[in-house]
């Protein structure tokens, strides 16, 4: 896999978000306290995910010691499940951090 392309596809889906976000909620926040409160709620709901792969790593190993295959099958979906609502939960962490630095550059432009 090449990470500079997966990057860029990331950066993509970042700006992509962001855009989204401004288009329905307005361009920056309404006070650094609000950006401050969104930032944490997308930055807990990504934590909440990546505990959830962190709870399945041990079973799955377990299974795959064990040479379950079927229980190792089921917990490798479950985490790739995680994983990908991990990455979306990224995605609007990072978005939301560049709408808070939108707020903040406007905040001191004015």
């Amino acid at each position: 896999m090449s990470y500079k392309r997966t990057l860029r596809g990331v950066d993509f889906l970042i700006e992509n978000e962001l855009d989204l976000a401004k288009d329905e909620y307005g361009e920056t926040f309404a006070s650094m306290h609000e950006g401050a409160a969104v930032l944490f709620e997308e930055v807990q709901e990504a934590q909440d995910e990546d505990g959830s792969i962190d709870n399945l790593i041990p079973v799955f190993w377990e299974a795959v010691k064990n040479e379950d295959s079927k229980r190792a099958l089921m917990f490798a979906e479950d985490i790739a499940s995680h994983a990908e609502r991990l990455a979306c939960e990224a995605i609007q962490v990072a978005a939301m951090a560049l709408k808070f630095t939108d707020t903040v550059e406007e905040g001191e432009d004015k």
